[in-house]
């Protein structure tokens, strides 16, 4: 209260703002009129469910021209719309996926590094394609769970306005025409664990299927050969990987977006909520790494490290030719002591 702040010093959060001179406000700084606006977003402001800071992060996302805008205008609408939404919803999403994919890719190249040993540069494609599977889990995961604010979508069946009312993340805040129940957050954790199930089930088997077709090549050249990392079977991966994105991944993020909405909105500076969640996704990722090799049966610590299998030599049978020089001579000395 005395207005002192430090690095760990918390406040009250701060609500959103929906009233209508607040949003007029926001078009002015912006130099927008409400008929400039794309429909939806119009739309969704007529209605009252747009707050002040949701457009301003529109506005920084549609107006400034960046690589963002034009991801955003040259998908497909359903992609674009989803991805506005969640910049709409998490202004820090873009980071908070780079630093994820970071972190990731990262762990995945120390793994197959400590793992290989010196096989890592014969067997770099397999090396690439396990940090790849790791990379496109992340990222599936990273925008399933992210909060998200649709405008304009059309519903066509009813279940489709059900799933549209439960929330991307169970600790998602509530608003206009946003109202949320702890039946709907606790259907969150259900509806992402089957989402995120399917969709590691199938990132699981592509993936068996690469590293199989590249073990068939390596086998071209060396009959005999067994990759230093051993590549687990369908079953084990379509099931392992499943199991991994559903139950481990959907558990945890959950948990780190409720954790990043209380840090956001209570912690005063900008700087001990960056530090916080990315102390708090570091540890996260250790421990999923652990449950993705337990699920997968991989191993966890590198003891013994297979140097790469020397090439057997082919000896070359050298043959010589004797010369017959003395054997010639013997068989004329005979025909002369015949004659």
């Amino acid at each position: 209260e005395d207005g002192d702040s430090n690095f760990l010093t918390t406040r009250a959060p701060l609500g959103e703002m929906y009233e209508r001179d607040a949003i007029n406000a926001v078009m002015q700084e912006w130099f927008k009129t409400l008929t400039t606006l794309p429909a939806a977003i119009r739309m969704a402001i007529e209605m009252g469910i747009v707050s002040s800071s949701q457009l301003v992060r529109f506005m920084s996302v549609d107006v400034r021209p960046s690589v963002v805008r034009l991801v955003s205008r040259s998908t497909p609408t359903a992609v674009s719309r989803a991805f506005i939404g969640r910049l709409m919803a998490d202004p820090a999403f873009l980071w908070k996926l780079g630093f994820e994919q970071a972190i990731t890719i990262g762990g995945g190249i120390a793994y197959e590094a400590a793992h290989r040993g010196d096989r890592l540069k014969a067997e770099w494609d397999l090396a690439a394609s396990n940090v790849l599977q790791l990379s496109v889990a992340n990222a599936m995961t990273v925008w399933c769970l992210t909060p998200a604010r649709s405008f304009g979508a059309a519903h066509k069946y009813g279940w489709q306005r059900v799933m549209d009312s439960i929330p991307n993340n169970a600790f998602d805040r509530c608003g206009p025409l946003r109202q949320y129940t702890m039946g709907t957050r606790a259907a969150s954790f259900g509806v992402k664990a089957l989402e995120l199930s399917a969709l590691g089930a199938a990132t699981g088997g592509v993936f068996h299927g690469l590293n199989k077709a590249l073990v068939g090549l390596h086998r071209r050249n060396d009959a005999d050969f067994e990759p230093a990392v051993p590549v687990p079977d369908l079953k084990t991966s379509v099931l392992g990987m499943g199991a991994y994105l559903g139950l481990s991944c959907n558990l945890r993020y959950q948990l780190i977006g409720g954790a990043d909405r209380w840090m956001t909105e209570r912690l005063t500076t900008l700087a001990s909520a960056i530090t916080a969640t990315g102390l708090g996704r570091l540890a996260n990722s250790q421990l999923g790494d652990q449950t993705r090799l337990f699920a997968l049966g991989l191993p966890v610590h590198a003891t013994a490290v297979r140097s790469a299998a020397p090439k057997k030599s082919k000896k070359k049978t050298v043959t010589k030719k004797v010369k017959k020089k003395k054997s010639k001579k013997n068989a004329a000395a005979r025909e002369t002591a015949m004659a």
